[in-house]
């Protein structure tokens, strides 16, 4: 799935997911999740998280930028996870992310995991 706005000229933002052997559902996100691919995002995760029933993770390690407008769309993924009884967790964020995270509070609710494929 790739969600962009043409008419702004800004970077798209791809995201797929793969389910792993262990069970949990991952999310890769790449690109930009901002104020234009926000509601897509949660579309898509929410969908998925509807079809897995099962642990979630987010791969955001290739999520070049992350506005207010995506951040708030990762709460809301983390709380329509935790409402249907998914754990969800976000694997790899950038320094900017996680400071963005801590300083809103948000570091709270979007707890952060790395994951065996991301350990060097």
């Amino acid at each position: 799935m790739a969600a962009q706005d043409d008419l702004q000229g800004t970077a798209p933002l791809e995201l797929s997911h793969r389910i792993c052997v262990t069970g949990e559902a991952v999310v890769d996100f790449n690109g930009e999740l901002d104020v234009t691919t926000a509601e897509a995002a949660v579309s898509y995760v929410s969908d998925l998280v509807d079809r897995h029933c099962g642990p979630m993770i987010a791969d955001v390690t290739a999520l070049a930028f992350c506005d207010a407008r995506g951040l708030a769309a990762l709460a809301r993924m983390a709380g329509y996870a935790e409402q249907k009884g998914c754990l969800f967790r976000l694997a790899s964020p950038r320094p900017l992310l996680v400071k963005m995270m801590r300083i809103t509070g948000l570091d709270q609710k979007l707890r952060t995991c790395t994951p065996a494929w991301a350990r060097g």
